[in-house]
C-alpha cells in the first residue's frame, strides 16, 4: 500500500522528469516526503518541485561536479596509457536526464576490456588509486566477483572485470562494444559510454541484480525511464534492444518495468511493444498486480536496501534472507558468506574462514528453533520465498534457476 507521503514523492518526480505542474495535498508532510525521496536517493531530483528545502539536494550537486573532475582525471591517465574502458551507469544514465546534475551520484563504475584488467589494476595503484574492496589472500580479484574497489580524493571506483551476474551473461556483447563506444559530455566533461543499446542492456541488468537482492530503489527505476523516452523513441534502437533482451531473457523485466513507469512515473507512451508477453499472460489485471507489486517492493527497501531492517535485528528476517539465498547463490555459497558476514572471530582470525560454512548452518537453524518457539513465524518465512519465487518469475528476474 502506498501511503501518502509516497504519493506525493511520485507524484513529484513526474513533475521534475516531465516538466508538468504538480498538486499536492493541502496537509502534506515534507519532513515524511523528504525522509523518503533520501531513502530512495532522489532528492536532488524532486528539490525544484518541492516548496520546501534540504541542503542535501546542494551537497549532491556539489558532489556530482566533484566526481565529474575526479573521474576526469582517471580517464585521462587512462586513455594516457591506452587502455580503453567504457563508464557505466552513473554519468551514462543521468545523461538522459533533463537535468544531468540532479542525478544522485555514488560511485564511478567503469569496464575495461579483460586482457587489459591487469594493466588497470597496476596503473591506478601506482598513481594513488587504493584497493578497498575485492581482493583475494592472493591479492588477486576474489572468485564470482565482479569488480574492485578503489578510492582516492573521496570519490569511489570499481574497475570491472565484468558485469554479467547469475541469470544473465551479456559479457561477451559488452567486450565487444568497448571497441564501439562513443563519447558524451556532461557540463563540459566528456566521457566514453557503450553504444545505446548496450547502455540500455546494462541499466536493465542493474535492475535485475538488486530485485534478486530486494534493494532495489526508484534511482534505478528513474534511470531505466529516462532511458527509454530518451532512446526507445528511436524505431532501430528499439527493435534492436528488443531482440537481443529477449534472447538473454530479459524482456519480460523490461515489459514490467516499463509498464510501472507508465503507471506510476509519468513515463507517457508505451516505447517497447508489450503484445507478445501480455498474450502469454492469464489477463491483463495479472500484468497490473506483478508491477503494483514491484512498486510497493522498491518503496519497502529503498535504494540499496536502506530502509531494510538488519537481520541481526529480527530473526525472521534472517530466516527469510537466507533461504532467499540459497536459490541464488547455492547452498554452500549461501552459508559460507553467511557465517563470514556473522561469525566475528573467521574475521579477526582468517585460519577459521574454512570454517564458516559450518557456523552459516549452525547459526540458521538455531534461529529457525528459535523463531518457531517464540513467534511460530518459519512456516511463514518459508511461504514468503516460494510467494517471492513466483513473483521473481511472473516479473521476469533472472537467476541461476530461473530460465524464461
Amino acid at each position: 500500500m502506498i501511503d501518502r507521503s509516497q504519493q506525493v514523492l511520485l507524484e513529484a518526480i513526474k513533475a521534475s522528469l516531465f516538466n508538468f505542474k504538480p498538486t499536492y495535498p493541502d496537509d502534506t508532510d515534507w519532513d515524511s516526503v523528504i525522509k523518503e525521496a533520501k531513502a530512495q536517493a532522489v532528492i536532488g531530483l524532486i528539490s525544484p518541485v518541492i516548496p520546501v528545502h534540504d541542503e542535501s539536494s546542494d551537497q549532491g550537486i556539489a558532489y556530482y561536479m566533484r566526481l565529474l573532475h575526479e573521474q576526469d582525471k582517471l580517464l585521462k591517465l587512462l586513455e594516457a596509457n591506452n587502455i580503453s574502458c567504457v563508464i557505466l551507469k552513473g554519468c551514462t544514465a543521468a545523461m538522459y536526464y533533463p537535468k544531468p546534475y540532479l542525478r544522485s551520484m555514488g560511485d564511478v563504475d567503469f569496464l575495461v576490456r579483460q586482457d587489459q584488467f591487469d594493466d588497470a589494476i597496476g596503473l591506478m595503484e601506482s598513481n594513488g588509486y587504493v584497493c578497498i574492496e575485492g581482493k583475494g589472500e592472493d591479492g588477486r580479484l576474489k572468485k564470482g566477483d565482479r569488480h574492485l574497489g578503489y578510492s582516492k580524493n573521496g570519490i569511489e571506483f570499481e574497475l570491472h572485470h565484468h558485469f554479467s551476474s547469475a541469470g544473465f551473461d551479456i559479457d561477451d556483447i559488452l567486450e565487444k562494444a568497448i571497441d564501439k563506444r562513443e563519447c558524451r559530455k556532461l557540463n563540459g566533461y566528456s566521457f566514453p559510454v557503450l553504444p545505446e543499446v548496450e547502455n540500455g542492456l546494462v541499466l536493465l541488468g542493474h535492475i535485475n541484480q538488486h530485485l534478486k537482492r530486494d534493494n532495489l530503489g526508484l534511482r534505478q527505476i528513474i534511470d531505466w525511464e529516462m532511458y527509454c523516452y530518451s532512446v526507445m523513441r528511436k524505431e532501430e534502437s528499439k527493435i534492436e534492444f528488443i531482440s537481443i533482451a529477449k534472447e538473454i531473457g530479459l524482456l519480460k523485466l523490461a515489459v514490467n518495468v516499463t509498464r510501472m513507469c507508465e503507471k506510476y512515473l509519468g513515463l507517457s507512451e508505451s516505447l517497447i511493444s508489450t503484445g507478445a508477453i501480455r498474450k502469454n499472460k492469464r489477463n491483463d489485471s495479472a500484468e497490473e498486480e506483478i508491477v503494483d507489486k514491484l512498486l510497493e517492493n522498491l518503496l519497502t527497501y529503498g535504494n540499496f536496501g536502506i530502509k531494510q531492517v538488519s537481520s541481526s535485528e529480527k530473526s525472521g528476517d534472517s530466516i527469510r534472507s537466507v533461504i532467499g539465498n540459497i536459490k541464488h547463490q547455492g547452498f554452500y555459497t549461501c552459508f559460507q558468506e553467511y557465517g563470514m558476514d556473522t561469525w566475528k572471530l573467521s574475521k579477526k582470525y582468517p585460519v577459521l574462514k574454512p570454517f564458516a560454512f559450518i557456523y552459516g548452518v549452525f547459526r540458521i537453524v538455531v534461529r529457525g528453533i528459535v523463531s518457531i518457539i517464540k513467534t511460530g513465524e518459519f512456516k511463514e518465512q518459508i511461504r514468503y520465498v516460494k510467494d517471492n519465487n513466483k513473483y521473481d518469475r511472473e516479473l521476469g528476474i533472472r537467476t541461476k534457476d530461473n530460465k524464461q
